[in-house]
């Protein structure tokens, strides 16, 4: 169902985008682990969703290949699948900061529905602060 998806409209995204110079504009997911650990994600996308910029903490940025361009099917927010996983990156013990922007194309637009850690999970956990944090992840995380 596409009303649980973040989306970015075709077009919205433009070269500055494109050239990751628009991190404020990401959405960010905090991870703590408690060991060094080499880590993947993977994402559940609108099928279509070809790629999107990942930056890590405050040192890495890359693009994201989703899926491979051959394989990219026209957008449809009705269905979602599961994404190729992204190249292996290391987190050392502590907290993290990932920010995660669609590349939506000038023609097609970017949806995604969640990030999960497809290697590392381990070791390392999705945080999420609040006052009903425990209700995810247990107490005394947050």
């Amino acid at each position: 169902e596409a009303s649980d998806l973040a989306v970015m409209l075709a077009g919205s995204c433009d070269l500055a985008c494109r050239r990751g110079e628009q991190r404020y504009a990401a959405a960010v997911f905090r991870v703590f682990c408690i060991e060094d650990t080499t880590v993947r994600l993977s994402a559940d996308v609108a099928t279509g969703a070809g790629k999107a910029t990942l930056w890590i903490d405050d040192a890495q940025v890359f693009v994201w290949t989703l899926r491979s361009q051959s394989m990219t099917p026209s957008f449809d927010p009705t269905s979602v699948e599961e994404s190729e996983m992204t190249p292996a990156f290391d987190l050392a013990a502590g907290d993290h900061w990932l920010h995660l922007q669609g590349r939506p194309t000038d023609f097609s637009a970017f949806a995604f529905r969640s990030l999960a850690l497809a290697e590392g999970a381990e070791t390392c956990k999705f945080i999420i602060k609040g006052e009903k944090a425990d209700l995810c992840h247990g107490p005394g995380l947050d």
